[in-house]
């Protein structure tokens, strides 16, 4: 067999080989085409941009919407276009000042009343730790002393000494803090012990004799005395004070004894001393208690009331014990 011949292609021979089989002309096509894209482009050109119509779409959410804020609108318009009337504007103004006032008060009533609950609960808290504190400094003062604060003290030499106070119906709490040697000048030296300690209410001072005895001068024994009336009432405030007179004495009865007074003491010198005794007890703001004459008879001692013409028996204690009960009852 003959080999065949490898085929070769030459375009420019197929072109002008189709060119010529080919009905018409390929300018023409050329033409066509572009005359048809220039008619499309100044279509495009010409087409307005498409627009969706209102009636296509669907907008039924917004008409509430729509409506409420053009109704907002048209009513803050109608509001604002609009004048207030001014007894509107007075009348608004007095509610607002009112009510401001009101709720002023409330809040001023509602602190105050909480100031006076609390202030309350305090005073309650200060009285009780004040009675608790009260209380202790009186238990304190109560075992120191051992008696009770409401008692009677006598202070004196030996006329109180002697005075047995529970032999003539005495019911009262006392205590007989006396000596019989006792003057103005050793009470000064030891009123803690004879006088402090028992924390009296009421105190009945009988001093005088036995200075007048040892030669004591009346100012001396006045100013000892007023030292004594000052301590008590700088220590025991509360205390109410009696200064007794001097008793008299009596050298006429036929028991005198001379052992027991010297012979320098008078009934004139008890007399003035008891006078000076008087204005200092009204200077002091203290009582006096006029003993003397209660037992004396023609400026002495009355003989029924003494039995050696110094000391007292039964019935001069027992006018003198009247005296005191009647100021005690």
């Amino acid at each position: 067999m003959k080999k065949k011949k490898p085929y070769k292609y030459n375009s420019k021979s197929r072109l002008t080989q189709d060119s010529q089989s080919f009905p018409f002309k390929v300018n023409t096509i050329k033409n066509d085409v572009k005359t048809n894209l220039e008619n499309t482009l100044t279509k495009l050109h010409i087409v307005e941009e498409p627009t969706l119509e209102k009636e296509t779409l669907d907008n039924s959410f917004l008409e509430g919407r729509s409506d409420k804020k053009d109704e907002k609108k048209n009513k803050k318009k109608k509001t604002n276009s609009k004048k207030q009337d001014p007894k509107e504007e007075e009348v608004l103004s007095r509610v607002s000042f009112y009510r401001k006032l009101f709720l002023t008060i409330s809040l001023v009533c509602a602190l105050t009343l909480l100031f006076l609950y609390s202030s309350n609960l305090l005073l309650k808290r200060l009285s009780t730790l004040y009675n608790s504190y009260r209380n202790r400094i009186t238990v304190v003062d109560k075992k120191s002393s051992n008696l009770m604060d409401d008692n009677y003290l006598f202070v004196g030499d030996f006329h109180t000494n002697q005075f047995a106070f529970s032999n003539y119906g005495w019911d009262y709490h006392y205590v007989n803090s006396s000596r019989n040697d006792l003057t103005t000048h050793m009470l000064l030296n030891n009123m803690k012990g004879m006088v402090y300690d028992y924390n009296p209410s009421v105190i009945f001072l009988e001093l005088g004799i036995v200075d007048l005895e040892n030669g004591v001068s009346q100012e001396e024994i006045l100013k000892n005395y007023g030292q004594i009336i000052d301590l008590i009432h700088s220590n025991r405030p509360n205390a109410v004070i009696f200064v007794e007179s001097v008793y008299p004495i009596n050298r006429s009865v036929n028991t005198y004894d001379d052992g027991i007074i010297d012979e320098r003491v008078t009934n004139e010198e008890i007399r003035t001393l008891n006078q000076s005794f008087k204005s200092l007890a009204k200077e002091k703001g203290v009582r006096y208690l006029d003993v003397y004459s209660s037992i004396s008879k023609r400026e002495e001692l009355n003989p029924q009331y003494t039995t050696n013409g110094v000391y007292l028996n039964h019935n001069g204690y027992m006018e003198i014990y009247g005296l005191i009960n009647n100021i005690v009852g």
